[in-house]
């Protein structure tokens, strides 16, 4: 009779050793999920392994004929990954499962059976790799062995039990990351399409799948659909934990896709300095492996240890140390999250309804779930709640208004601001501090006062994303001010004090303005000199700016008498950055008059709404200059021309000289030069910056709509100054608008459309930017098959035919 998973938890109530059973079905899972080789037959020592229950027998009796003699290891190891139909299979009180853990273990260590291993991009990119096949949607099983040759071992983790290159491990913290046979491997060649295409992993026809499949077909023909043993069992370890959603639910996955490299080193090196430190050195030398392998300082013996052998021995650990140790990390900056910069994983194992997924910043990792704001206030409730003083919380409130005290804190939310509420209803007190920070993973230690850091290390792990901007401009404007104060401060320069009070601030002076500089000429190449729809997404990175200028321009320049290379590291000294900004002048002048038919993208390369007559397409070039309205274009090289102009005019590079601790007194520019200088620079920071020809970031503060679905968004910059932009958009193809994200806002309406103002979203270089690099990858398959059944379980013939008739179709 049909169960429900209601009907099973009932019934496990009363089932001895429950905990058995438990790990009985996370290996089913896994044998169940494992790729077999061509020709493999089940260990003879099954049969003896497993004992059938009552009903199991009643059930195997019904199924025999799907195997002949010599086929029992077969059949038992079949019917272990089927599990149950409307009862379970085996007895678990009577069955050697540790058996069967150990058979697992030396056959996945031996590599005669495998699990993918799908983290990362390691099969995705020796997918793409693969010769050209035109069955997208499915493998074939020696496709299958090509893909999987060579790669490692794959890491998951049912309930308690981890497995991976270590073997088995029992972790601290029960989890959910099953194996899969189907697999996201490849991005199709439409540039207007994100999806990322999955494809299926047929098996061999081995004896073990085709009893599988008899056994499976014959129990529905007879009996219909199995009962919901695998939901109850899958979900069981959580009937008593996480009632409204686990937190950081998919912690692993972002270690495993965020935290690579040196990274992830250094975060098992952590992890062997923490609590847990023993349990994880007696893991790495319990047999087989050797005792040595645990010896040696947290950095050695991390530094041994492969990519994904770090990461099984961190799913030893429970999620709140994986927590606290990555917080500790980035705090350390060990690990280095660029300002703006949020990671999540590629993919997470399916959760629950409430689950949080993990998001990671500059700020620290976080489980987020949407609206701060209510989420802020019922926290605040809660922790004055429980320490009793909710009279201390009202008087703080007497102020704000509201029928209730719930409203009045409302409102205080709402008037003051988060900041201000976390400062003052939150920090001011140590009990309710340690309250919300244990309520949100928060260590104590990340909050020493109430100082900017502290309270927006506190928001982000409420969900909100408090805004941060590079200071750049503020430092060069400070350090301009700072100069031209010291010169007005002086009234004849006559004495060394003199001249080296003023060469103080000038140095400093000088080092901004070619930071500034780099960036100035970078990102305005970049801007048009890139295809900002395919190449890079509308992403602004800084690196890849700067190599835009050596292909657009050159590598090196000829000047007066000398010749200067442009370093693509940054390292540009002010004389090359003076000729590089000269060449950058010329080369925008030059573009109204360009040919820009050659630049054109062919029709394979355009996105599948291309052709929509209402709303236009406009990057059909492999230049944005190309795709400028020719009006908006010349306004941008204007602009352009007037602030290099400025700098020019304002003489650098010999005041820059004249300065110089090695010049004689003669030489030292005189005061009306610096001054001058430092007006006409002044006039061109300020030109480049309210223009935004400078990549300054903007952050989306608010938004209002009307019924009519226009809208209007206000972005703020360092300055504090708004910037009002509305949509929607007019042209197809421009990302959408966000509050988690700053974005670089370009000069002008170069598109020349309607409500179709060119954003980028920053992206600096880091560890985690250079491993996700050129992702995704375009492929043309003869046949897109998207969404279709999966083909597991079919013989390779079978697949065949399948994929034929679906082509017929």
């Amino acid at each position: 009779m049909w169960k429900s998973n209601v009907d099973i938890a009932v019934e496990l109530e009363t089932v001895e050793g429950v905990d058995s059973l438990e790990k009985a079905f996370s290996l089913s899972v896994l044998w169940k999920n494992a790729v077999y080789p061509e020709g493999y037959t089940a260990d003879k020592s099954w049969p003896v392994l497993l004992k059938l229950c009552e009903k199991g027998e009643l059930f195997a009796s019904s199924v025999r004929e799907t195997y002949i003699d010599g086929e029992e290891a077969d059949f038992y190891l079949a019917l272990f990954s089927k599990f149950n139909h409307h009862d379970v299979f085996f007895s678990h009180e009577h069955s050697d499962i540790e058996g069967v853990a150990a058979l697992l273990e030396r056959e996945i260590l031996s590599g005669r059976i495998r699990l993918p291993y799908r983290f990362g991009r390691c099969l995705y990119d020796r997918f793409h790799d693969l010769a050209q096949i035109n069955r997208p949607n499915h493998l074939l099983p020696h496709d299958v062995d090509k893909l999987l040759e060579g790669t490692p071992k794959g890491v998951y983790q049912v309930g308690n039990t981890v497995i991976g290159p270590f073997g088995i491990i029992t972790s601290t913290e029960p989890r959910a990351i099953y194996p899969n046979l189907k697999l996201p491997l490849w991005h199709c060649e439409d540039t207007g399409c994100n999806t990322i295409h999955h494809v299926d992993l047929l098996p061999h026809q081995t004896a073990i799948n085709r009893i599988f499949r008899g056994i499976n077909r014959q129990a529905i023909d007879e009996f219909g659909p199995p009962s919901e043993w695998k939901e109850e069992l899958k979900w069981r370890h959580r009937d008593s934990r996480w009632e409204n959603g686990r937190k950081y639910s998919d912690v692993i996955e972002m270690i495993a896709d965020c935290i690579v490299g040196q990274e992830r080193l250094a975060l098992t090196a952590h992890a062997l300095r923490g609590v847990g430190k023993l349990a994880l050195r007696q893991i790495l030398s319990k047999p087989p492996r050797k005792k040595s392998n645990s010896e040696g300082s947290p950095d050695e013996v991390a530094s041994r240890l492969t990519p994904e052998e770090q990461l099984q021995l961190l799913m030893y650990l429970d999620d709140g140390s994986l927590v606290e140790y990555v917080d500790e990390l980035v705090a350390k900056k060990v690990i280095k999250i660029p300002l703006g910069d949020i990671r999540r994983p590629e993919f997470s194992a399916a959760g629950r309804g409430q689950d949080q997924r993990s998001e990671l910043s500059v700020l620290g990792i976080r489980s987020y779930q949407p609206n701060a704001i209510s989420n802020l206030s019922a926290l605040i409730w809660q922790a004055y709640e429980s320490e009793g003083v909710l009279n201390e919380l009202a008087w703080k409130l007497r102020q704000a208004g509201g029928k209730s005290p719930r409203e009045s804190l409302f409102n205080y939310i709402r008037d003051k601001g988060p900041e201000v509420v976390v400062k003052e209803l939150v920090l001011s007190s140590a009990a309710l501090t340690k309250r919300i920070c244990t309520e949100v993973k928060l260590a104590l230690s990340h909050v020493t006062s109430s100082d900017d850091i502290s309270v927006e290390k506190m928001l982000w792990k409420l969900g909100f994303n408090p805004s941060g901007y590079s200071d750049t401009l503020k430092r060069l404007k400070s350090r301009l001010s700072d100069f031209n104060e010291k010169l007005l401060s002086i009234p004849s320069i006559d004495t060394e004090n003199d001249r080296e009070a003023i060469r103080s601030v000038g140095v400093n002076l000088f080092v901004s303005l070619e930071e500034f500089l780099d960036s100035f000429i970078s990102y305005n190449v970049w801007l048009l000199h890139n295809d900002h729809f395919a190449a890079n997404r509308f992403h602004y990175d800084i690196d890849v700016a700067r190599r835009s200028v050596s292909h657009a321009l050159g590598f090196k320049q000829e000047g007066d008498e000398v010749v200067v290379s442009w370093s693509p590291k940054g390292n540009n000294a002010l004389g090359t950055l003076l000729q590089y900004l000269n060449k950058t002048a010329v080369w925008i002048e030059s573009l109204e008059d360009e040919n820009r038919d050659f630049l054109k993208k062919p029709d394979s390369d355009l996105p599948h709404y291309n052709d929509d007559k209402l709303r236009p397409f406009p990057f059909r070039h492999t230049q944005l200059w190309a795709d400028t309205d020719l009006t908006e274009l010349i306004k941008h090289k204007e602009g352009f021309l007037s602030i290099s102009r400025l700098i020019h005019q304002a003489g650098l590079a010999s005041i820059r000289n004249g300065i110089d601790h090695h010049r004689d007194e003669y030489n030292f520019p005189d005061a009306d030069r610096m001054i001058a200088c430092a007006a006409r620079l002044s006039q061109a920071l300020e030109s480049a910056d309210i223009n935004r020809y400078f990549p300054k970031q903007f952050w989306l503060t608010s938004k209002k709509e009307n019924r009519y679905g226009v809208v209007e968004y206000a972005y703020t910059d360092y300055a504090n100054r708004e910037l009002i932009t509305f949509g929607p958009h007019f042209a197809s193809g421009l990302p959408g608008q966000m509050y988690n994200h700053p974005v670089v806002i370009a000069p002008g309406n170069l598109l020349g459309y309607p409500n179709s103002q060119l954003m980028f979203w920053l992206q600096e270089r880091s560890e985690y930017s250079v491993f996700w690099e050129d992702y995704p990858k375009r492929r043309k398959p003869e046949l897109i098959k998207i969404d279709s059944p999966s083909t597991l379980g079919l013989t390779e013939a079978e697949a065949e035919a399948e994929a034929e008739t679906d082509a017929e179709a």
